[in-house]
């Protein structure tokens, strides 16, 4: 098999390679068969992409010349900047204080498939900025939320199923027997909440429990404890135990 490389591309896409005997590629104006194994490059400045004119070919046999080839060919595509972080101080809303003893900062946070939207909220003492620390432990919790999100659910779920249990929804005057699906309906917000000690949980405010409303610690990329207290899943139900997990 005979691979052929033909420069002076009127098509302005530079040196392709081309294979005898495949399907045509932009340069068949030539009258040659062939297939570009580099696409069109979008980033070679004007001044170095070939000019029209009669194209050169070079016949070579098939050999390791078509990977040093390709390998020299895509050398020059620029790499990908490492990702920055997700999250900045400009981007930070302090609230107004009101009678709170500390300063919150929020951030519009993450949308999740089975949560919906869960906003990020730093605790910092009064006057001070948040810190490097807490954007960064604010970040990785949100990558678990985000990855987490259908476990969340599940056990704010059998946190539901709990009060359902111990007849707490009649109390609160909420609906009974709701779904999986539904029972978000009943959560009024979500918060990924960071403490300047770098405490760090998803605040839930459910309606079938205002007075207490809902802590699922984060830490070490899972969930350690549910409002201070180790936890199991008996069925959909949430069970709550002593003493809480250890928190990394």
């Amino acid at each position: 098999m005979l691979y052929l490389r033909a420069s002076g591309c009127q098509g302005g896409s530079g040196t392709h390679v081309f294979r005898s005997g495949a399907p045509r590629c932009r340069c068949s104006r030539w009258g040659l068969k062939g297939w570009c194994l580099t696409p069109r490059s979008r980033r070679a400045p004007t001044a170095a992409r070939a000019r029209p004119g009669r194209a050169k070919v070079i016949i070579v046999p098939a050999g390791p010349y078509t990977l040093r080839c390709r390998a020299r060919l895509t050398s020059n595509v620029r790499p990908r900047k490492p990702n920055s972080p997700t999250m900045k101080l400009s981007e930070l809303s302090r609230e107004d204080r009101g009678p709170r003893l500390f300063d919150l900062w929020t951030h519009p946070g993450c949308v999740t498939d089975a949560l919906g939207q869960v906003v990020v909220e730093l605790q910092t003492r009064i006057d001070a900025a948040p810190t490097a620390a807490m954007l960064q432990t604010a970040e990785a919790a949100t990558a678990v939320v985000i990855e987490r999100s259908h476990e969340l659910l599940s056990l704010i779920y059998g946190h539901y199923k709990l009060a359902e249990r111990e007849g707490w929804l009649n109390f609160w005057n909420v609906r009974t027997g709701l779904s999986k699906g539904d029972v978000m309906s009943e959560v009024s917000g979500l918060a990924i909440s960071v403490h300047d000690d770098l405490y760090c949980c998803l605040h839930v405010d459910p309606s079938w429990d205002p007075e207490h409303k809902l802590y699922l610690t984060i830490a070490d990329k899972g969930i350690a404890d549910v409002n201070g207290e180790s936890y199991t899943l008996v069925g959909e139900s949430l069970e709550l135990g002593s003493p809480p997990r250890s928190v990394a």
